[in-house]
């Protein structure tokens, strides 16, 4: 198909708009906890005549050493029992687009989403647009890369503009008259 790139951009920008402003995030990490948890369970294989099955796991940690050597020093103060931290309620999503999003819609011909209300039907518009570029024939349309071309020329031709400085003088010439 002669406009693969402009289809590839559409999936991105829709699965990242996707992604990031209308799926949950608890959701999304429930998934993958049940997923991890089922591939766990698939993993574990019983064991029979386990020979540690009295012992208890410790971990290495300085603190636990005066179960065994004593108190220690006096005014060394244990360990302290923090108060349990509760759990952040999950901030509202904050909207906001990079530059770059906002020239891969140019490209596409289609505005970017101004809010948050705007992303579901601006995923509906690229998911249309990819349909619409795989219905046009070839040269129909001026492809991405035509137009990174036409926009790297314009670009060139403003800055090497070879125009006269505020003062009448050839820009880089350097005379001593």
């Amino acid at each position: 198909t002669p406009y693969e790139e402009e289809m590839a951009l559409c999936d991105y920008l829709a699965d990242y708009l996707t992604k990031a402003y209308l799926t949950d995030e608890a959701e999304e990490a429930e998934k993958k906890a049940k997923a991890a948890e089922e591939k766990a369970k698939a993993d574990i294989v019983a064991v029979k005549d386990d020979p540690f099955a009295g012992f208890k796991a410790m971990s290495k940690k300085d603190d636990q050493d005066e179960v065994y050597f004593g108190k220690g020093k006096k005014g060394k103060g244990g360990k302290k029992a923090g108060k349990p931290k509760p759990k952040k309620a999950s901030k509202p999503v904050t909207f906001s687009l990079n530059l770059d999003l906002f020239d891969q819609f140019g490209m596409l011909s289609l505005n970017p989403p101004t809010s948050l209300d705007a992303v579901s039907t601006s995923v509906d518009e690229l998911k249309a647009k990819k349909q619409w570029y795989s219905e046009q024939p070839r040269g129909s349309v001026p492809t991405a890369r035509d137009l990174r071309k036409a926009n790297g020329k314009a670009a060139s031709n403003n800055g090497q503009s070879k125009g006269v400085n505020s003062r009448g003088k050839n820009k880089g010439n350097f005379d001593i008259t």
